[in-house]
């Protein structure tokens, strides 16, 4: 069913069906235009009843319509022009022209510039474009910082639109364990049983808010967030205040829990999430940062709910604790926040929140049994191909709290990586220096990328990658001749690009709502206030070669932390990470900086 419209004398004519079968509506030019080219709402009424979704006004005008055409009414009130249009199509579609079975008619192409052209434009009032257009302002993205007298710290961002997101970060993660795997079992705990609501309650309430909550956890924070209309920010604060301050951690929750994290790790796991634990503990040991972030199947059973009670009691203070929003008021957040989270303990832990990590290095070779490879060939995306060798290499680099954490960003982007099998089509990051010097060069590598994880305190950049199992001792040469390649001479115009590109992907990774909660909250954390997009990006933009070159050679100097998987017969051809070492510092002191 199709609805046309076109201009003739002083009306605007709508018919629908073809020729003079069809059936015609016409409406006085001045209030079609002032409908048509106007945000102002028009209605129109006439002696017939409404539809059951229209909504009344006391103002009208009539439609003039054919003797044969039955009454009716399209009424529209408080709704954009689109809607309204996109409303009489449907309606007169359904109610004007009972036409059956139309046969769709192909657009007539007018020549622009021809006589009919200028006609159907001809006297028809269009938006004065010779008048200068002023944008509207835009609104202050200022981020407000408020510290309750408990202690607490709120921060907020004023962005546009009708949503908004809350979180609740606290100070503490994995690397606070007192034993392995409560923060994860803590975080599959969020929005279950509190002291006044029930989890049906509290899944009911964010259903019919159609919100979107989400717990995680990490090896520094625990992350609460919900994304919601702005409408409903009081009830969301109170759901939040509510597991933040009167969890039950009820024993059969605890149990649900812990068995489904073990039926999770009873399925195959990619080896890069157990590889990324292993390496962490190679690099700090077995306590702070060296815990693992996932909760081991081993560890369950030493898991008792006191553990998780400890573990809240202890962190989960006021001191602890930012809660931040994007697109709320901030007073408003500031308020609601001293009323649903003001029973939180205004003391701060007597333990120290953050032991100074100690970094160590090593090496770890896990051989690879065919069931292994097995599985692991099944659920590549490659279908039928053969399972690779895993390799992951990492040295310390600047932690958050270090100035060098711009050109160590800068390095990670330059150094980029890919695949050889990508699912998003070409052309991701073929001009970074792995994309470059080692797929496009070496056809039998899978893949390889560079990583950077920096914390507060302590920071690894390595390198990641699969490949053969016949080459995986090439393979390893080729990771240790891209990290000496990093104290080369670069290119001024691959660091250009690196920069923009990390420009580029912070601010749009910033313009979604839950990531600017989880930066407010970490700069609070770290910084006790929050640098704006312009320092950052003034920081990033003063990197230069020779930056680059002296955080390379730092981070070389070091013990390398290395974790293989790979086939048996391969896994006693791997050399140890002090054979590296002793590789790189003899290089590195031959290869003196130009």
């Amino acid at each position: 069913k199709r609805l046309r419209m076109w201009r003739q004398g002083g009306q605007h004519m709508f018919q629908m069906g073809r020729g003079s079968a069809g059936r015609q509506l016409a409406l006085p030019t001045s209030v079609a235009a002032s409908w048509l080219c106007s945000s102002t709402p028009l209605c129109f009424g006439t002696t017939a009843s409404m539809p059951a979704r229209s909504l009344s006004s006391s103002s009208s005008s009539s439609f003039t319509h054919k003797p044969t055409m039955p009454s009716t009414t399209l009424t529209f009130s408080h709704t954009q022009p689109h809607t309204q249009l996109r409303m009489l199509s449907s309606f007169a579609t359904r109610k004007v022209f009972p036409v059956s079975n139309p046969r769709p008619k192909k657009p007539r192409l007018v020549p622009q510039g021809s006589a009919t052209a200028t006609n159907l434009l001809q006297d028809v009032p269009l938006i004065d474009t010779s008048a200068s257009f002023t944008p509207k302002p835009t609104t202050d993205l200022t981020t407000r910082i408020t510290t309750l007298p408990s202690g607490l710290r709120v921060g907020s961002e004023p962005t546009p639109g009708a949503a908004c997101s809350i979180s609740v970060a606290v100070d503490a993660g994995s690397r606070n364990e007192k034993v392995p795997g409560v923060t994860a079992l803590l975080q599959r705990l969020g929005f279950k049983h509190t002291k006044n609501m029930s989890t049906a309650e509290i899944v009911r309430s964010l259903e019919l808010m159609s919100a979107s909550a989400m717990s995680s956890s990490s090896k520094e924070f625990m992350h609460y967030s919900v994304d919601v209309l702005r409408h409903y920010l009081p009830e969301v604060m109170r759901i939040l205040g509510e597991n933040i301050s009167s969890p039950k951690f009820l024993q059969e929750d605890v149990d649900e829990q812990k068995a489904a994290v073990h039926e999770m790790h009873s399925q195959d796991i990619d080896p890069s999430i157990w590889m990324n634990d292993v390496l962490y503990e190679l690099a700090y040991g077995q306590e702070g940062l060296g815990r693992p972030q996932e909760c081991n199947p081993n560890s369950l059973p030493l898991i008792g709910r006191q553990d998780i009670v400890d573990f809240f009691e202890t962190y989960y203070t006021a001191p602890n604790i930012v809660i931040t929003g994007s697109g709320v008021d901030h007073d408003e957040l500031v308020a609601l926040a001293e009323k649903y989270f003001g029973d939180l303990p205004a003391k701060r832990s007597d333990k120290e929140l953050r032991p100074t990590p100690t970094y160590v290095g090593g090496s770890y070779v896990e051989a690879m049994d065919s069931a292994a490879a097995q599985r692991l060939k099944e659920i590549r995306p490659q279908t039928g191909a053969d399972t690779p060798s895993y390799m992951c290499i990492a040295f310390p680099a600047p932690s958050l709290g270090e100035a060098d954490v711009y050109p160590a960003a800068v390095l990670r982007t330059l150094m980029g990586g890919g695949a050889s099998f990508s699912t998003g089509g070409p052309g991701k990051g073929i001009y970074s220096r792995l994309y470059r010097d080692v797929l496009y060069e070496y056809a039998w590598v899978d893949s390889i990328y560079a990583f950077y994880s920096f914390h507060a305190d302590a920071a690894l950049f390595g390198l990641f990658g699969t490949a053969p199992h016949g080459q995986v001792t090439e393979f390893l040469q080729v990771m240790i001749g891209s990290f000496l390649g990093m104290i080369e001479t670069y290119d001024e115009e691959a660091l250009m690009r690196a920069k923009n590109q990390l420009v580029s992907s912070m601010c749009m990774t910033l313009e979604g709502r839950n990531a600017s909660c989880s930066d407010i909250a970490q700069q609070i954390h770290q910084h006790g206030r929050r640098e704006s997009v312009d320092e950052i990006k003034a920081k990033v933009y003063a990197v230069e070669g020779r930056d680059l070159q002296r955080v390379a050679r730092k981070m070389l100097d070091n013990l390398p932390s290395m974790v293989v998987y790979t086939d048996e017969p391969h896994s006693q051809q791997i050399p140890t990470a002090q054979e590296v070492q002793q590789f790189l510092t003899t290089t590195l002191h031959t290869h003196q900086p130009q």
